[in-house]
């Protein structure tokens, strides 16, 4: 039996139609929508990857390089021709790869790097280059592809930390040798920060808190404790400056002496922070006992030496003259010291200049018997040791001499000439007889 297709039926049949064209239009014009924000999307991808100062790269799991942006590639030292030749491990030290291989396990496990890794990798021409790199996983139809990654050169840095280091040992080794550790105070947080020479000077170790600064000051002797205590206050609250030489007990016992500075530092007329530094100068101290020691022996000695002791610049000018040189030719210290030399007799100007040259060659000069003059212008009989004074650099600035009054021993040597002398006479006019009588004892 046929059917008729009614009026009514063409109408609603086009009416369905017209809804589906509608429908797919719709569609259409949702998916040419999509499209256009993908392939905005994709410029915008396109142009961050390639313009990203950042190096951005694609690797196979087996970690062949599919891709990399201009940045990678100029990084790397390459060109885009030899992407297709460069496996990311061959850029790697060797004692990074296993690392590597472990960073691109988790990546494939876990879908993404927990954590940043840094590589050292070696360009074309073979330098190196320092970089830090994270990685994700590129999916395709929900199975793992490729592993994206971005890096960042840290070349940099890394020198810029090694520096860091250097200059740290720097400061150590600096500190132990000069034995000066130094120290900062925030005013403001109250809290003191100090080097590793400053726990070592206390005797202290990192648990301590420097910032107890009454803890500190009870380092210090019991009477130098105001004043270190007072110093830091002021500046503190005046900006005031401070350097003392102070006395010094360490937590193991030790007795020091330290030498102390602080230096505020200003802004907008308040003290922000006080820096400083603390020296142990304890060898110094003792060293300095010991000179003091020493130049009261040799002062003692030159005091009570019975020999008459000059010393002459290099001007010949008297700078030592000792009390046995007062009582041997006359003129007291005040009256000689800083003027030139007023002993030497007109005829013995030359022997004094003979002397002179000697002594500027570095060489003693020893004579037994010469002349002097005194104050009130005689002259005496002395004997002279003249040696130079030589200074750390090993030149002469002057000379040394010691003088002896053989007035007396002259004397005792003529009464002895002209008793021989005497006796030789009375021996030479006695008969012979009586001579050889006297030998023989008869």
């Amino acid at each position: 039996m046929d059917k008729r297709v009614t009026k009514s039926d063409l109408i609603l049949e086009n009416k369905s139609l017209r809804e589906k064209i509608s429908e797919l239009e719709k569609s259409v014009a949702d998916l040419q929508l999509k499209e256009k924000i993908l392939q905005k999307n994709s410029e915008c991808f396109c142009a961050l990857y390639d313009r990203s100062l950042y190096c951005v790269y694609e690797i196979d799991l087996q970690g062949r390089l599919i891709d990399a942006n201009a940045a990678t590639l100029k990084l790397f030292g390459y060109e885009r021709a030899d992407i297709p030749c460069i496996n990311f491990a061959t850029l790697l030290d060797r004692d990074q790869v296993a690392a590597a291989f472990e960073h691109t396990r988790e990546v494939i496990e876990k879908g993404y790097q927990t954590e940043p890794h840094e590589y050292r990798i070696r360009r074309k021409d073979g330098t190196y280059v320092d970089i830090d790199a994270r990685a994700t996983m590129v999916y395709h139809a929900g199975k793992p592809h490729s592993i994206l990654g971005i890096a960042r050169d840290i070349t940099e840095r890394r020198k810029l930390a090694a520096d860091l280091r250097d200059s740290e040992q720097l400061l150590k080794n600096t500190e132990e040798l000069s034995k000066t550790g130094g120290w900062l105070y925030d005013v403001a947080k109250k809290s003191m920060t100090w080097t590793e020479e400053v726990y070592r000077i206390y005797g202290v170790g990192h648990d301590y808190d420097p910032g107890d600064i009454n803890k500190d000051i009870s380092f210090y002797s019991a009477a130098d404790r105001k004043t270190i205590e007072d110093a830091f206050a002021k500046a503190v609250h005046e900006a005031q400056s401070y350097l003392f030489e102070l006395q010094f007990n360490a937590a193991d016992g030790r007795q020091k002496w330290v030498r102390t500075m602080g230096c505020p530092v200003m802004q907008d007329g308040k003290v922000l922070k006080v820096f400083g530094n603390i020296a142990d100068i304890s060898h110094e101290k003792q060293a300095e006992r010991a000179l003091k020691e020493m130049a009261m022996m040799l002062e003692a000695t030159i005091e009570s030496s019975p020999l008459a002791l000059i010393v002459l610049n290099s001007d010949d000018q008297v700078i030592i003259w000792n009390p046995a040189a007062e009582r041997l030719f006359g003129w007291n210290k005040k009256e000689i010291i800083g003027h030139p030399i007023p002993t030497i007799p007109e005829n013995k100007i030359r022997e004094f200049d003979s002397i002179s040259e000697y002594v500027n060659r570095k060489e003693n000069v020893g004579l037994s018997r010469t002349q002097r003059k005194r104050k009130d212008g005689s002259l005496v009989d002395v004997s002279i040791t003249v040696a130079p004074v030589i200074n750390a650099d090993g030149k002469v600035v002057g000379k040394i001499g010691l003088m002896a009054d053989i007035t007396g021993n002259l004397m005792a040597e003529r009464k002895l000439r002209e008793s021989e002398a005497r006796y030789r006479s009375i021996f030479e006019n006695i008969p012979d007889m009586y001579t050889g009588l006297t030998i023989k004892g008869v």
